[in-house]
């Protein structure tokens, strides 16, 4: 709704509504994997891990998520966890966040996961110091499934702007110094291609509305998304 003053303030020339933009967390939170990660501070050396102990936390922190999902109506067999810790060279105040191999653990290979940790301090600063000792601040697990819905559609759009206008009312525009008389289409008739909407008008969907101000007009594309354009951006 507020989408075309903001842009006239940013000197934006193109926005872009996706389908469901009124909703787009929610349509996120349906397509997005289901997951919860859970972290544990336990600071030790990675050459001298205590073992039993490293077993223990990390199976608190994978049994913490999977009770999540289960209550979520997720099945045992859809579950993938992931292991992960924060490490750094002794001595250093940041640390580096690392995948680890979950069959290291089992074979009590820290190695390992100082070779993979080695390598990803270097990817992200160009050199590694191998000279130095590691430890571990946090351990990291996380509970993954498959998302909720793996397929999401929306109805096809209409005839024509002709079969998409609903109304006419009246709305206020600063620009037009009060309320004048604008069209109200329905945006789910609007089928891609057609000519573009000139402002102001109104485009209503059942999630939000698109307000396409005075200075700009609007199309749907061929991906359904609805793209208002405005004036070319002021030079500064």
């Amino acid at each position: 709704m507020h989408a075309y003053e903001i842009a006239r303030l940013l000197n934006v020339r193109e926005v872009i509504f996706p389908r469901g933009a009124g909703v787009a967390s929610a349509i996120g939170m349906l397509v997005a994997p289901r997951s919860v990660e859970y972290t544990r501070s336990l600071i030790m050396r990675l050459d001298s891990l205590d073992w039993p102990l490293v077993d223990e936390a990390v199976t608190a922190l994978e049994a913490r998520g999977r009770a999540v999902l289960r209550e979520a109506a997720v099945a045992d067999d859809e579950i993938a966890v992931e292991l992960a810790a924060d490490l750094r060279y002794v001595g250093q105040g940041f640390e580096v966040t690392v995948p680890l191999d979950r069959g290291s653990e089992l074979r009590r290979d820290a190695g390992a996961w100082r070779r993979a940790f080695d390598a990803q301090y270097e990817r992200r600063f160009g050199r590694s110091l191998d000279m130095l000792p590691v430890e571990v601040v946090s351990w990291r697990v996380r509970v993954g499934a498959p998302a909720a819905v793996s397929d999401l559609r929306f109805a096809a759009g209409g005839a024509g702007p002709g079969d998409a206008l609903i109304e006419r009312r009246m709305a206020y525009f600063e620009e037009c110094a009060g309320f004048v008389e604008v069209p109200v289409f329905a945006r789910d008739r609007l089928p891609a291609g057609t000519a573009p909407i000139p402002g102001p008008a109104l485009i209503e969907e059942q999630e939000s509305t698109a307000v396409v101000g005075p200075a700009a007009s609007a199309v749907i594309d061929r991906h359904g998304n609805l793209v208002m354009s405005l004036p070319r951006a002021r030079a500064f």
